[in-house]
């Protein structure tokens, strides 16, 4: 009787097992868990090499938390203004917890910041860990399937440490997530979410008034010419008042607004050197800046993925180049790839049209596996030196 009761509930439990294991539930889970696995790698491959420049006076997250940072940086509030209001809002005794056990995260931070430091630690991660899913969503409605829509975010993420090696920020990871939505909604024909992006987009960075023109051909699949536009030169408008707002608030801060670096670009990436240093990332050496490994990766995903892309794609990545290349030679540092983020979600559409062409590419000879299982079902065939089957040769006894 008790061995019935049992089995009965061992099979039930089963069951159960079996249904969320096949589950969408269990999908989200298993999705999740990948994701977060990569995101936390490539996060520590930018954390390790950079953390948040602890210790430098010029934009070091002290200064940053601080609001003593030189401009342009200081303008970048987001991300210290969420940590301040985390701290605010969290008891006295949370707290006080939380930095104890992050006390090694950052030894040598001011202790009374090091709960903010943490937050931003946090806020940056996550904007990474849910920047794959907008990702994923975007690739998703650009027309691939499924495996691919997964894969090209996580290989970009994966990549994305080579793209600092010549500096990198905490809010690079929000302004990822802020691009990825802004593209998303404008995909989707979401304009109120799209505007309602513009204020804390633009306080993480101000580039978003540069991003914003380049949704013109994914708005312009649901509206005409010129509302399209109207609603382009109201969001650069919106925008452009955030801007101006913080240059004023910080029109005192050492550094200046902006720093003409044209003269230098143009004379450094004439030098080959410029295309042969390495860094160490990962722990392994590596390509650094804009190396010529680098520059080579991604020559070939734009020449492999570009006639894969649909016309809209393309007129988006087109528009961001046009925009993003000459700002990146008049006023970023030579090598500083991750300066080219208003291509990056173009740049992931790419890589996924060409992880979905290369998986439906049918392989040119059979997998092993079933090399190996024709084999042994044939393995019987085979004959003797002397002509005769193995199997019906007499053998001594």
């Amino acid at each position: 009787m008790m061995k019935s009761v049992i089995k009965e509930y061992a099979f039930l439990l089963m069951n159960a097992f079996r249904f969320f294991a096949e589950s969408h539930l269990a999908s989200i889970l298993l999705l999740c868990g990948i994701f977060w696995i990569v995101s936390s790698a490539s996060f520590c491959g930018f954390y390790d090499k950079h953390k948040f420049l602890d210790g430098d006076q010029i934009n070091g997250i002290e200064q940053m938390l601080n609001t003593t940072a030189y401009k342009p940086f200081v303008y970048r509030q987001l991300v210290p203004i969420l940590s301040e209001l985390a701290y605010k809002l969290t008891p006295h005794t949370v707290r006080e917890k939380i930095v104890a056990r992050g006390a090694s995260l950052a030894p040598s931070i001011d202790p009374e910041l090091l709960f903010r430091y943490f937050m931003v630690y946090c806020i940056s991660f996550f904007s990474l860990f849910l920047s794959l899913f907008v990702l994923r969503a975007i690739a998703l409605d650009a027309g691939v399937g499924k495996v691919a829509a997964i894969f090209s975010p996580m290989c970009f993420a994966l990549a994305f440490p080579y793209l600092q090696t010549a500096g990198g920020y905490f809010y690079d990871f929000t302004e990822l997530l802020f691009l990825s939505l802004a593209f998303l909604m404008a995909l989707r024909n979401k304009v109120l979410f799209l505007l309602a992006l513009i204020l804390p987009a633009t306080l993480n960075k101000e580039t978003f008034i540069f991003f914003i023109p380049s949704l013109y051909p994914l708005l312009r699949c649901h509206y005409s010419t010129r509302k399209v536009v109207m609603l382009i030169l109201v969001a650069v408008f919106a925008a452009g008042i955030v801007n101006i707002f913080m240059k004023l608030a910080f029109i005192d801060a050492p550094g200046a607004a902006a720093e003409i670096e044209l003269l230098t670009n143009l004379k450094n990436y004439f030098l080959p050197r410029t295309y042969m240093l390495i860094d160490v990332t990962y722990k392994n050496i590596g390509p650094c800046g804009a190396s010529i490994g680098t520059l080579a990766v991604i020559f070939v995903i734009i020449f492999r993925g570009w006639s894969l892309c649909p016309q809209m794609i393309k007129r988006h990545f087109l528009t961001a180049s046009a925009i993003n290349f000459p700002l990146f030679l008049m006023f970023c540092n030579t090598g500083e790839l991750r300066n080219l983020s208003l291509l990056f979600v173009g740049f992931v559409i790419l890589i996924a049209f060409i992880i979905e062409k290369s998986a439906s590419t049918k392989p040119s000879s059979p997998p092993i596996f079933t090399q190996t299982v024709m084999a042994s079902a044939t393995s019987e065939k085979k004959y003797s030196p002397e002509g005769r089957s193995i199997r019906n040769q007499s053998f001594p006894r």
